[in-house]
């Protein structure tokens, strides 16, 4: 259903005339009479319509609207003269016949949008969605008897807007809505909605907006500027009716006094026609005649004014004997002309002059802008030439740096190992204390030394006598192992002790032996890994 126009206190006609207006569910385009009356443009199928409330199709909106052109081609579509007027509610595609009439629509309409009252109140608050139920943040705006939304406070559009008219406002109770906040503000406005068939066509629908606010004394502050609004509302609508009305009466007295000044008596048969239709043609055709009127006369009374001087003018002439003056006055004339042509000829050499310097000025900024482009580009390269030299050298000096911290570190590296090397062999040569397994014979604690001489790994019980209990030869190892590995462990071992365990072994016999712990034991078998590997030439 459409908003029907109220004639009796809508503002006095600013622009009207035909439009092609696309439809808002079936995108089809029809012709209609758009009249614009303060900030609303009322639209029907013809003019007499739009004067009369049944037969004026809508009424679109102007506060908080914004205008812009439309694209030559909307999908396959080709437009020509059209534009759009973006509300809060909707968004109308209209086309004019012309480029100028669409200028001059968009501009009437650009002039009412901002048009509006300063806002009562604004601020930030949180609207709860209809169908999702969330909260979102908008920057609100009460202005006149509508609160208006925007998703951005600089948007130009409002996303959205809660006519206050009729509608019932209030701090909500807590069982009103899903995990309500401290404080909010239940808005609820009727909505029209088209549903069902003959008299149920049309039924109120109740939507409720709720608005959440920071703190209750916002919110009291809200509700208090909805209620001051309101109450404005209701104490100067009364007022503005009656002011419209004998406006209107008063308006249509003087163009009936002014139309009998004119056309004097009405003709008998001629109807006098008391719609606002009839009362402005008359008083534009009363307006035209006046204008004619007067333009009519003063163009006779300069025709009069001219004849007369041309007349006095020769009576002079003959009464002197005129033809010195004519002569002379021929004379000034020419000289007139030629004062003229000089100073034409002269303004034109002047301009010439300006645009030849002009010109040259332009050349001569072009030829230095040349230059400083040249060296700023030489510039440039040298200063990436210098920055690539620097780059390469910083590339040679770090590779450098690298190269030599590389030898450097093979040389400790080297040394370190060495060291170890000499130390490795220097403990062996002095021995060390261990407990030797044989198999089937109970351990003993025995000394343990590299015989250098010999090149042997001998064992016995006291090394200063020479007396030894056994040697196995360096040259005859195959293998140092850790652990519980070897059938004279299997035999005389413990599993449990496994951990200290060494063994040296060759093909026909093995030196077992048990460290105090498992690090002596990581360190008898460095021992013996440096010893065997110097033996056969090896890095380690």
């Amino acid at each position: 259903s459409h908003t029907r126009c109220v004639r009796m206190d809508a503002p006095a006609e600013e622009l009207s005339g035909f439009l092609m207006k696309q439809g808002e569910k079936v995108r089809n385009w029809k012709q209609r009479w758009f009249s614009l009356r303060g900030s609303k443009l009322f639209y029907a199928e013809d003019r007499v319509s739009v004067e009369n409330e049944s037969g004026c199709l809508g009424i679109v909106p102007l506060e908080h609207s914004a205008t812009h052109n439309l694209p030559s081609y909307v999908g396959t579509q080709r437009i020509y003269h059209g534009f759009e007027v973006h509300t809060p509610q909707r968004r109308f595609f209209f086309v004019a016949e012309s480029d100028s009439r669409k200028k001059t629509w968009m501009e009437a309409i650009q002039a009412k949008s901002t048009m509006h009252r300063t806002p009562r109140k604004e601020g930030w608050l949180e609207k709860r969605g209809v169908r999702h139920k969330a909260r979102k943040k908008r920057y609100f705006i009460l202005e006149g008897t509508s609160l208006y939304y925007y998703e951005h406070r600089e948007d130009p559009v409002p996303k959205g807007a809660i006519p206050l008219e009729g509608a019932e406002y209030g701090q909500s109770e807590q069982e009103e809505v899903e995990r309500p906040p401290a404080f909010h503000i239940l808005v609820k406005v009727p909505v029209e909605e088209k549903k069902g068939k003959g008299k149920d066509k049309e039924k109120d629908k109740d939507r409720t907006f709720v608005i959440y606010g920071p703190t209750s004394d916002d919110v009291q502050q809200w509700l208090a500027a909805i209620g001051d609004a309101l109450k404005g509302k209701e104490a100067d609508e009364e007022p503005e009716i009656e002011e419209d009305r004998s406006k209107l009466v008063r308006r249509a007295s003087q163009i009936g006094s002014d139309l009998w000044t004119t056309f004097g008596t009405p003709q008998r048969g001629i109807p006098r026609q008391g719609s606002s239709e009839s009362i402005e043609e008359d008083k534009k055709r009363a307006d035209d005649a006046y204008k004619k009127r007067v333009e009519e006369e003063a163009r006779r009374k300069r025709e009069e004014e001219m004849v007369e001087r041309r007349r006095r003018a020769e009576e002079e002439a003959r009464r002197r004997g005129d033809e010195e003056t004519a002569r002379r006055l021929e004379e000034e004339r020419h000289a007139l002309e030629d004062l003229h042509r000089k100073e034409a000829e002269e303004r034109r050499r002047r301009e010439e002059e300006e645009a030849q310097q002009h010109l040259e000025e332009e050349r001569r900024r072009l030829e230095e802008e040349r230059k400083r482009m040249e060296e700023m580009r030489r510039r440039i390269e040298e200063e990436e030439a210098r920055r690539k030299e620097e780059e390469e050298r910083r590339l040679r000096e770090e590779e450098e740096r690298r190269k030599a911290e590389e030898e450097r570190r093979k040389r400790e590296e080297e040394e370190r190992k060495q060291r170890e090397i000499a130390e490795a062999l220097q403990r062996l040569v002095e021995g060390f204390t261990g407990t030797v397994y044989r198999k089937g014979r109970k351990p003993r604690d025995r000394s343990v030394w590299w015989d250098k001489a010999n090149n042997t790994i001998s064992w016995g019980e006291n090394r200063a006598r020479g007396k030894t209990d056994g040697s196995v030869s360096v040259t005859e190892i195959t293998e140092i192992r850790r652990g519980w590995g070897t059938p004279t462990f299997w035999s005389s071992g413990d599993k449990d002790n496994q951990e200290r365990y060494v063994s040296l072994i060759t093909l026909d016999k093995t030196l077992d032996l048990e460290a105090v712990n498992r690090a002596g034991r990581d360190q008898w078998y460095r021992w013996f890994e440096i010893l065997l590997a110097t033996h056969r030439g090896t890095l380690l």
